[in-house]
C-alpha cells in the first residue's frame, strides 16, 4: 500500500510509492568524466585561477581555501525598491556567496576524516564572521556532490550564501513547531527501526517523513540553533558521524550524488540538523504541481541496508 506522510515540522506531504523504483525507464543517464586536475581551478598551484582569497585553513600548504563564488547569485550591492506597478517590485538580490575549497586533494571526500574536520572547522568561522555582517538574516551551507546534485566541478567544495531574507521552509518550521518536536523526533526515531547509530551528542536517522530516497539525518540530542555553539568534542563527534554516514551509504549507493544541507538559524529558537539528500530520481510534474514529493524507498528499509555496511566499516 502507498502512504502518504506528513512532515509535522513544515507541513511537507510525502508519498511513499516503492512500486514506482521498479518502473522500466529507457533514458539513459549520462556518465560523469573524469575531471583533469591540472586544469581544476580548485587544486594547489591554481590559485590565481579563482577570485581573491578571504579565508584559508592552514599555512602556505593550506588545508581549505574559501573565496567570493565568480558567478554569485546574490551580491553585497546596495540598490532601492523599484515599483513596476500595483503588483510588481523590484529588490536587489543583496547577500554574500562564497566557495569553500574543502581539501587541496583533488579526490578527496567525505570519507576521509580530517577533510570533513577542517571543512567543519571552516563552516564555523565563516558563520560566525558572516552572522556579524548587516542584513544577514540567514546563511545557507549546503553541499552539492555529483552532476544530479547540481555540482558543476568534481574538485570538494561547499558553498555559504546569506540572504536577507529567512527561507519559507525555516519560518514555516518557526512558525508551526512546539520549541522541543525535534526532541520528541529524536526520542520517537532512536527506538524506531529507523534509527542507523548514535556518536556521542549525534543521532543519525533515516526519517519517517523522508523527502528524498535514502535521506538521512545527523541531529544533536542537545538542542543548539546553530554551529557556533558546537563543543569542541561535539565538532569531532560531528565529523566522525558524517565520515561515517557517507562510507557506509557508498557501499549501499556506490558513487552517489547528493545534497548536504545544514539546517539552522542565527538567532531564532531552532534545533539544528544537518540532511543528506542523494539524487536518485528527478523531480517529475505532479510534484510541481501540487508541491508534494514522491519517495520510492522506504525509510525503515533504508536504515537497515546502512546499518548492515556499518558492520563491514
Amino acid at each position: 500500500m502507498n502512504e502518504l506522510r506528513i512532515n509535522p515540522l513544515n507541513e511537507n506531504k510525502i508519498i511513499f510509492c516503492p512500486d514506482r523504483m521498479k518502473r522500466p525507464k529507457d533514458i539513459k543517464v549520462a556518465k560523469e568524466k573524469k575531471s583533469n586536475a591540472k586544469k581544476c581551478p580548485f587544486c594547489p598551484g591554481n590559485e590565481y585561477m579563482t577570485p581573491p582569497e578571504i579565508f584559508r585553513l592552514g599555512g602556505k600548504k593550506w588545508k581549505t581555501r574559501v573565496f567570493e563564488n565568480a558567478f554569485p547569485i546574490f551580491k553585497p550591492e546596495k540598490g532601492k525598491i523599484k515599483k513596476i506597478n500595483k503588483m510588481f517590485l523590484l529588490k536587489p538580490a543583496f547577500g554574500y556567496h562564497e566557495i569553500i575549497v574543502e581539501s587541496p586533494n583533488h579526490n578527496s571526500t567525505f570519507v576521509n576524516y580530517e577533510h570533513v574536520k577542517n571543512t567543519i572547522e571552516t563552516y564555523i568561522q565563516r558563520f560566525r564572521y558572516l552572522s556579524k555582517l548587516k542584513n544577514v538574516n540567514h546563511i545557507s551551507i549546503f553541499k552539492n556532490y555529483g552532476r544530479n546534485a547540481g555540482a558543476s566541478l568534481t574538485h570538494p567544495h561547499s558553498q555559504i550564501i546569506t540572504t536577507s531574507f529567512l527561507p519559507d521552509e525555516i519560518k514555516n518550521e518557526i512558525k508551526h513547531k512546539e520549541s522541543d518536536l525535534m526532541k520528541k523526533i529524536i526520542d520517537e526515531e532512536i527506538s524506531s527501526e529507523r534509527f542507523i547509530f548514535k556518536r556521542g551528542n549525534f543521532v543519525c536517522f533515516a526519517p519517517f517523513f523522508s523527502e528524498y530516497p535514502y535521506e538521512v539525518w545527523i541531529v544533536p540530542k542537545r538542542k543548539i540553533r546553530n554551529i557556533l555553539f558546537l563543543k569542541n568534542q561535539e565538532k569531532i563527534e560531528l565529523s566522525k558521524s558524517l565520515q561515517t554516514i557517507i562510507r557506509a551509504m557508498k557501499k549501499v549507493l556506490g558513487n552517489f550524488s547528493y545534497n548536504m544541507n545544514v539546517k539552522q538559524t542565527i538567532k531564532h529558537d531552532y534545533h539544528m540538523r544537518i540532511t543528506i539528500s542523494p539524487r536518485l530520481e528527478i523531480r517529475g510534474g505532479f510534484e510541481i504541481d501540487t508541491n508534494a514529493i514522491i519517495n520510492t524507498a522506504i525509510p525503515k528499509k533504508v536504515a537497515k541496508l546502512i546499518r548492515a555496511k556499518l558492520k563491514s566499516l
